[in-house]
């Protein structure tokens, strides 16, 4: 029997050498090889986002099959300036069916169109319906299209903050923060009714800003001059006829009509296949790593709860890092950061994992929609910063604090009492508010953190720590603005920062680009299902059939909030999610 078993096992062997080999043999030859192209004869490119095209990589659901994930909004800008200079695309169709990101996401489109158009060729966009930031990208085409009844609505920029001061004194509920930066607004919507001089400042120095860089994008590519957007705004023409008539579209044409008409019966790729074919080859020159850190920051490993909102948790990101500092493969790291920012100790852990890496490899950070307050945090000693025009960050400042929700309890005939030691054990007490001491203690452990923050900007951008806080104070810019002000270094995009790398690490033209963290497989997100709580998707269920919509975003608000000072009381993040419409 024994014998026998032994030549079971020498067979074995055997067969697993002779299927090693053939497959290694395999990889040599795919190594070896250039992608595949069935057609060389010039052709149009068809592209299109919406609203499941995501920013980042991740889990997109246990079940859905990964050929139906829509491919990043970067990647699709990324094939677009690729399909500018590549012989065998003479034309581009663009749809845009909705825009899930921020105006940095919406510029990051537009340029790479303009890069098309520039290039010579044909380019023509066609939407539903345009809202101010769709257009934006869409004027970046020589032709736009919407269907017959679709609306117009480019009617500019408009922000809302809500303030909850009177609502919680309705409720005995008494907010009790201090904050370090005469801009840093944060707490302002729980301790007043309207904004301090110094936010509304700011905030329409901000709204400038943005608003000049889309009149001039749209001025641009409509080739028409800025007064002529301007009268557009103000006096929109809403019915896609009368923006026909006015010069903001060339054609009405519904969609099932949009392919027969414009790309006839010319040959044709799709997106998602023209990106598989960019990636299926191998180089030998090098490698850069794209992180994507996309979410408020948290302690741990960024789980996302209740709300299902993507997080940077500061465990999961160092250890990211680290196995990127000890991986011989990669050359680089470029950090695309879309954060608001949030725990100060979670920002902290991140930028001293980031200093661990520049120590022996090029780190730049493409900044995306946001990268403000621990955004920038994590984001200030790379070697290099790209940022969008429309980019919102900055806001060096922190905040924190606690909620008294003694009078709600007495409200609510509830009762509590507390055993103490320590003069000050009950300094983050929630029925309690700040004494005159308290507050004391407190603020001086927020300037610290305010001190340390500015110390290691100023380090980090290579400025005087006088003129580092000039510009901080918790005050949020754009990434034009952060230029001219030396937070950043460059105006640009993803792919701009992935070059950038590759110059710093002396990679020559032909390397690879490996995104992160990877689209988890279903046996991965079966085993996280499995380990993880299992009541949340329950709770979202409740959540979303008890809670009414326009008390979503307040309730969001404060379940981040008590999420952050459970992990530690200071908080780094930007004056609310600025959001405009």
């Amino acid at each position: 029997m024994a014998r026998k078993n032994r030549k079971l096992f020498v067979w074995l062997f055997g067969f697993l050498v002779i299927i090693a080999g053939v497959t290694g043999a395999g990889v040599v030859m795919l190594m070896d090889s250039k992608p595949v192209v069935l057609n060389q004869e010039p052709r149009w490119l068809i592209a299109s986002v919406g609203s499941r095209n995501a920013e980042s990589p991740g889990s997109e659901g246990l079940f859905v099959d990964p050929a139906q994930i829509p491919p990043l909004v970067t990647s699709v800008s990324s094939a677009i300036r690729h399909a500018a200079n590549d012989e065998s695309i003479h034309s581009l169709l663009f749809k845009i069916n909705g825009l899930s990101g921020g105006w940095a996401q919406a510029e990051d489109l537009r340029s790479a169109l303009a890069s098309f158009r520039e290039a010579g060729k044909p380019c023509t966009v066609w939407g539903p319906s345009f809202d101010t930031k769709a257009y934006l990208v869409a004027s970046a085409c020589d032709r736009v299209a919407t269907a017959p009844a679709g609306i117009t609505m480019v009617t500019g920029l408009n922000m809302t903050q809500t303030y909850y001061a009177d609502a919680l004194e309705k409720f005995g509920v008494t907010a009790n923060f201090e904050h370090v930066g005469d801009f840093k607004s944060a707490v302002e919507p729980y301790e007043r009714s309207g904004p301090s001089d110094d936010a509304s400042l700011a905030t329409n120095a901000l709204l400038d800003s943005l608003y000049g860089s889309i009149v001039s994008g749209i001025a641009n590519g409509r080739q028409v001059d800025q007064s002529t957007v301007e009268g557009w705004i103000d006096n929109p023409p809403l019915a896609a006829a009368h923006a026909e008539e006015r010069g903001l579209i060339d054609e009405r044409i519904y969609e099932d009509q949009v392919e027969d008409t414009v790309v006839g019966d010319d040959d044709s790729i799709n997106i998602r296949r023209y990106i598989d074919g960019l990636g299926s080859g191998w180089s030998s020159n090098g490698q850069i790593a794209v992180l994507y850190l996309e979410g408020p920051l948290v302690v741990g490993t960024g789980d996302s709860g209740l709300f299902s909102d993507r997080m940077i948790g500061s465990l999961t990101t160092t250890d990211a890092l680290e196995d990127l500092r000890k991986d011989p493969a990669v050359d680089a790291v470029v950090l695309r950061v879309s954060s608001p920012g949030g725990s100060g100790q979670a920002s902290d852990d991140i930028w001293d994992a980031v200093n661990r890496l520049k120590e022996i490899k090029p780190v730049v950070v493409s900044m995306g929609d946001y990268a403000a307050s621990g955004g920038y945090y994590i984001s200030m000693n790379a070697h290099h910063i790209v940022a969008q025009p429309t980019t919102i960050t900055g806001s060096i400042g922190v905040f924190g604090g606690k909620m008294n929700f003694s009078g709600l309890f007495a409200k609510a005939g509830v009762t509590r009492h507390q055993y103490a030691r320590g003069a000050r054990s009950d300094i983050l007490s929630s029925t309690d508010d700040f004494d005159d001491d308290d507050r004391a203690v407190f603020r001086g452990f927020l300037n610290h953190f305010y001190t340390d923050f500015i110390d290691k900007a100023a380090l980090g951008r290579n400025m005087s720590r006088d003129d580092m806080h000039a510009v901080a104070q918790g005050r949020v810019w754009t990434g034009s603005q952060a230029l001219e002000n030396g937070l950043v270094d460059s105006l640009g995009t993803l792919d701009d920062a992935i070059t950038k790398a590759a110059e710093l690490a002396n990679l020559g033209p032909d390397y690879d680009v490996e995104r992160l963290p990877k689209t988890k497989d279903f046996f991965e997100q079966l085993m996280e299902e499995l380990a993880g709580p299992p009541d949340v998707s329950v709770q979202r269920a409740l959540y979303d059939s008890a809670i009414p919509k326009v008390l979503d975003e307040p309730i969001r608000t404060a379940w981040l909030l008590e999420h952050l000072t459970a992990h530690g009381p200071v908080i780094a993040m930007m004056p609310s999610m600025i959001e405009f419409h």
